[in-house]
């Protein structure tokens, strides 16, 4: 295990950015990727472990890849577990991702996703 690998993450983003980046070096043109996995959120549970969490994350580039590429595969996704009344609410505020770029998704007042 190196270095990197040495700590509970808390987020899926940079090991994606990683991949992406690891093919684009390769001189891949295209790539779409997700990852299904589990994350330790910095609170600490009675029993004194983290809160651990599933999450999902979806990435992609190449020529026509965009936002609307995603969404798309999120509302997909979406449908296929029943959730049909998402709503996308832009979010200038997370740090992660650009201003104008980023949406949160939300079902009936719940946060789904980013």
């Amino acid at each position: 295990m190196g270095e990197e690998n040495s700590v509970m993450r808390t987020g899926l983003t940079p090991n994606m950015l990683e991949a992406l980046a690891r093919n684009y070096s390769r001189n891949i043109p295209g790539v779409r990727a997700f990852e299904l996995g589990n994350i330790f959120l910095n609170t600490i549970q009675s029993d004194g472990l983290p809160i651990e969490e599933d999450r999902l994350c979806i990435a992609c580039y190449g020529e026509g890849e965009d936002f609307f590429t995603l969404k798309g595969a999120v509302e997909e996704l979406m449908a296929k577990m029943g959730i049909r009344k998402a709503e996308y609410k832009a979010d200038p505020t997370i740090g992660t991702y650009h201003p104008g770029r980023c949406a949160v998704i939300m079902n009936e007042n719940v946060e789904l996703g980013v």
